[in-house]
């Protein structure tokens, strides 16, 4: 129910307020997260060689960055740039230049704990378009905003795991003195 009430509240958003805009920023967004999710990766893989401690996360990231890599090139392979131009766009707001699809996708993600199941995505979707109706294109992308909205939420925890490494060794390195 809460689902189906935050979509039916952004669609309510979007009215009159999406359309037409050049934006890239999803694209930038995009190449800062793999930029930070890269070098959070190469510190953890230093940080592992010089034994110290690591959160679950960041062994998670260490075991699966491959996999988060190859999800990543597959957002860019899926949707070009040709594509991504004719995606309705808000045009106000906290997600001014942003894909209205990518909203939608960031937010199932933050209000699932990024826990993906298919039969809420459709329940989410449908009540959006109770009150607006998406284009087949937006549709089509949606599982590719899901993944970029994956992307941009593991971003957020490595960089939080990556503050816990600096704390830890600021830490360590009073102890020391």
């Amino acid at each position: 129910e809460a689902l189906i009430e935050l979509a039916q509240g952004i669609a309510a958003q979007h009215v009159g307020t999406c359309g037409p805009l050049r934006s890239k920023r999803l694209i930038y967004s995009y190449r800062a997260n793999r930029e930070t999710l890269r070098r959070v990766y190469l510190g953890l893989v230093d940080a592992a060689h010089k034994g110290e401690p690591l959160t679950a996360g960041s062994e998670w990231l260490l075991d699966n960055y491959h996999v988060v890599e190859r999800h990543a090139a597959a957002i860019k392979k899926y949707l070009p740039w040709g594509f991504y131009k004719t995606l309705p766009m808000v045009r106000q707001g906290d997600f001014k230049g942003f894909p209205r699809v990518y909203q939608l996708a960031l937010e199932f993600i933050i209000h699932t704990d990024a826990a993906l199941d298919p039969q809420l995505a459709g329940i989410f979707l449908s009540a959006y378009q109770e009150k607006l109706e998406l284009s087949s294109g937006e549709l089509w992308a949606f599982p590719i905003m899901l993944r970029f909205a994956l992307l941009e939420n593991l971003r957020r925890l490595m960089r939080e795991a990556e503050k816990e490494l600096i704390a830890r060794r600021d830490a360590f390195r009073l102890v020391d003195e």
